[in-house]
């Protein structure tokens, strides 16, 4: 049975109820304060084979928030995020692009533009896709290739 509170067009609530025990067990670290554990068992749900969007993001949330540096975390995320499935990876392309600005590689998000900034988090979309653009704009061979983002950027400035 599917649960209705888990909406990934939008933001997934905070806490993913989930009955994968792996996840639970990771959130069970994450509120009880030992974010060491919780980042040791979001890198276990990572390193598994076959992932649903819920565990992706679960684990995604804990590293987002208790990792000093994201840029270890870098590989290990990407591999997991190329094993999820089609569906899955539209539902969490939104936290992947916050990890990838939040790491300030700007690469990834602008290959990654939507042609429209819709939905409940379509402005911060907007927020990130000109912080990706802007970031890139040193760049001649990207300068050229998205010229159109680049004008749509700076008329909205």
């Amino acid at each position: 049975m599917k649960n209705k509170n888990i909406r990934f067009g939008g933001q997934p609530p905070v806490e993913v109820p989930t009955a994968d025990p792996l996840v639970a067990e990771m959130q069970g670290h994450d509120e009880m304060g030992t974010h060491e554990d919780a980042l040791k068992t979001a890198r276990a749900i990572l390193a598994r084979p076959k992932n649903s969007a819920g565990s992706f993001y679960a684990a995604l949330h804990v590293i987002l928030i208790h990792a000093g540096s994201l840029a270890p975390w870098k590989p290990c995320v990407a591999a997991a995020y190329q094993r999820l499935s089609k569906t899955a990876k539209a539902a969490v392309r939104f936290w992947m692009l916050t990890f990838h600005i939040k790491l300030a590689n700007h690469r990834p998000p602008a290959a990654r533009l939507p042609k429209r900034f819709t939905g409940a988090y379509g402005l911060l979309e907007l927020c990130y896709a000109m912080d990706a653009v802007l970031g890139l704009d040193h760049l001649p061979e990207f300068h050229v290739k998205n010229a159109h983002y680049i004008s749509f950027l700076a008329a909205k400035v």
